[in-house]
């Protein structure tokens, strides 16, 4: 019965995301949404994996996917929780596209605690060009050090 179900529900999906560039369709069991748009903070990527006894037993969901490498950890553990308790309650039932929907529906408060991320990022932005600043003038003070004292070398000789 699972195998029958699934067919329909690729099916279904399939049909339903046709011309849809957030979803993407890994392989018959694997789907990929993308919520938010490229470059920005909260823009993440949810996976469902069927298992072979799917939906009389939960997918996989995860954010394992290069894309979410900006998104903190404890938000990644957040979403993939909220989501598996959506899945558990839905067990025996087609669900993937329920779950993507649900998702988008609930991206504000899934994103919440996302907000430390540009802070972060813009303060060690911040410290990195404050090196790059003090090592240059390093070089600079080496180099005019440098040619002093050549110099100076080269006139006693």
């Amino acid at each position: 019965m699972s195998s029958e179900m699934q067919a329909e529900e690729l099916e279904v999906l399939r049909s339903i995301y046709e011309g849809d560039a957030a979803f993407i369709e890994v392989d018959e069991k694997t789907f990929q949404y993308k919520f938010g748009d490229d470059g920005e903070n909260k823009s993440f990527l949810v996976e469902v994996k069927w298992t072979d006894s799917y939906p009389d037993e939960l997918p996989n969901v995860n954010l394992d996917a290069f894309y979410n490498n900006h998104i903190l950890p404890p938000v990644k553990q957040h979403v993939v929780s909220q989501v598996q308790e959506q899945a558990e309650a839905m067990l025996g039932m087609s669900m993937t596209f329920t779950l993507f929907e649900w998702v988008k529906e609930n991206v504000t408060d899934l994103m919440e605690q996302q907000t430390l991320a540009p802070v972060m990022a813009e303060v060690t932005e911040e410290v990195e060009e404050l090196s790059i600043i003090q090592v240059c003038y390093a070089v600079m003070l080496f180099g005019s050090l440098w040619g002093h004292l050549a110099g100076g070398t080269q006139s006693t000789h």
